[in-house]
């Protein structure tokens, strides 16, 4: 009996976000290269529904002084995210919460910058809103909110 391996969604999702998402990569690297930050700057940095990583990666190479949050409720993918950036870990706190729960309570620093991508666009409307006025709330006074995600024009 030949032995089959069964792919969790975290196990297949680098690959399928490039297939799923038009242009996910130039997305990314397009907004890591809006925020004005000089790469030297101690910046603070929370991904919201991080995923396994790939963006939060991108940001730490580019920004070698910052603190990043990296927030996801999978296991699967927080496994995935903690191998990925295993050079990283003693710059990145992992915290185990979904976006809709009070993330903001964890923190001990107003981030310069909270990016998501491809995590927003799961809550209904009302929750939507109630996350971007959290995220306004706790942002440095120069803070950046980036969300890349897909979204109905309806």
């Amino acid at each position: 009996m030949d032995e089959k391996r069964f792919f969790t969604m975290a196990e297949t999702y680098d690959n399928m976000a490039q297939l799923l998402v038009p242009q996910y990569d130039f997305l990314q690297d397009e907004a890591i290269k809006i925020l004005p930050f000089k790469t030297s700057e101690p910046i603070t940095i929370v991904d919201l529904g991080a995923g396994s990583g790939i963006l939060l990666e991108k940001l730490l190479i580019k920004y070698p002084n910052a603190h990043c949050f990296y927030i996801d409720f999978s296991d699967d993918f927080i496994k995935m995210a903690q191998k990925r950036l295993s050079k990283y870990l003693q710059r990145v706190d992992f915290l185990k919460m979904s976006i809709e729960t009070e993330w903001e309570s964890e923190l001990n620093v107003n981030p310069d910058v909270i990016v998501s991508m491809s995590a927003i666009h799961h809550l209904e409307t009302p929750d939507k809103k109630k996350l971007y006025q959290r995220c306004f709330n706790i942002l440095s006074k120069s803070g950046w909110f980036i969300n890349i995600d897909e979204m109905s024009t309806q």
